[in-house]
Parts: structure tokens; C-alpha cells; sequence
């Protein structure tokens, strides 16, 4: 039984709904459906469901703090949108990037530092077929440090022009100056948030 749904604030190109639902037996547990949001603000921008799933399963997979995954949904007629459902994690959000830091102690920082740490030791390799729509290195090209560098900054771009915002000359010497410094070709490639 729907004891009750609500839409989480938050997320640009994701719709993020809690859902709490009640057995037969009286239970009640609370479940998360996030969902695809076509032509969301950052639409394009960031990855698909389908291409974040793979990132999402092999860091719950690893320790990281991710929610396991109970039904992932392609048909999106039954939500108006591709979704999947997770279990729901306690915590805290921290707010938006304005607001990040206020009233955060070193406690919070320290293990966002460890989490981060944990990502970038993942050797991804094994899941690199599954990953690598989700990382936009074109097919055939070695996925190093330079590679991904350049896949990243040309999804940024792309986005950026698509969005038409309005002339930023500091943005086109941003992005050149991206195209120019990547790390050198051959450096290992690592996971990052």
C-alpha cells in the first residue's frame, strides 16, 4: 500500500520521488524512485539513467555510499520516464553548492575525502564495456586521463553552445585552455564524481 509519495528538492535532470509504502503485515519502508526527466534543464548535459546505472551498481558494489538498486525500468511509458528504484539511505543532504559549507564540520569533509578516495582506487577496468557509454570516449579510443579529459570537456561544450546562453568570453578561453592542458596521454584513467 502508498502510505505516501513526495517529490525530494533537488536535481536538474533527475526527478527524485520518496515513496513509502506499507506491507501486509503493517511494516512500513520507504523506497526511492529516480527518475529521467526529458528535456530537464541539464537534458544532454549529464548522463542518462541507463548510463549512470552501471556507475551507481559498481559503487554500491564497492562500499560507497549508494543505495542498493531493486528494479531499473526502460519502458517509459509506465512513469512518463525511464526510472529506477532504490532502497532509501538515512542521511543528510548538504544543500546546494551555495550553501555547502555552512554548518559543516571537518567530520563531513573528512569522509567526503575518503569517499572520494574510495571511487578513484576502483579499478573499473573489468566494467569498462558497460561504463563507457557513460564516460563519452568515442569507441576504438583508449579510455587514459587525456581521453576522458577531452570527452568531458567536449560534453561540457556541447551542452554549453546547445543551451545558447549568451556570449562569455571567459567561458571560450575556459574551454580552450581545457582542450590545451589535458594530462598526458597514457596516464591511468580513474572514476571521479
Amino acid at each position: 500500500e502508498l502510505v505516501d509519495a513526495s517529490q525530494l528538492s533537488g536535481g536538474f535532470s533527475r526527478q527524485t520521488i520518496l515513496a513509502k509504502l506499507r506491507d501486509a503485515q503493517g511494516k512500513e519502508r520507504a523506497l526511492v524512485i529516480r527518475k529521467q526527466v526529458p528535456g530537464g534543464f541539464l537534458d544532454g548535459a549529464c548522463n542518462t539513467l541507463a548510463e549512470e546505472l552501471p556507475f551507481f551498481k559498481l559503487g554500491h558494489a564497492h562500499g560507497l555510499p549508494v543505495p542498493d538498486l531493486f528494479w531499473d525500468e526502460t519502458d517509459s511509458s509506465i512513469l512518463d520516464g525511464e526510472f529506477f528504484v532504490t532502497e532509501c539511505m538515512e542521511g543528510t543532504t548538504i544543500g546546494s553548492s551555495y550553501q555547502m559549507a555552512e554548518g559543516i564540520g571537518e567530520a563531513f569533509f573528512r569522509q567526503l575525502a575518503q569517499m572520494m578516495a574510495t571511487l578513484h582506487r576502483i579499478d573499473w577496468t573489468p566494467f569498462e564495456a558497460e561504463l563507457r557509454a557513460g564516460s563519452r570516449i568515442p569507441p576504438g579510443v583508449a579510455a587514459d586521463a587525456a581521453q576522458s579529459s577531452l570527452a568531458m570537456v567536449k560534453q561540457f561544450e556541447e551542452y554549453w553552445r546547445r543551451a545558447e546562453l549568451e556570449p562569455l568570453p571567459t567561458m571560450e578561453l575556459l574551454v580552450d585552455w581545457l582542450k590545451r592542458n589535458v594530462p598526458a596521454g597514457g596516464q591511468r584513467a580513474v572514476l571521479c564524481h
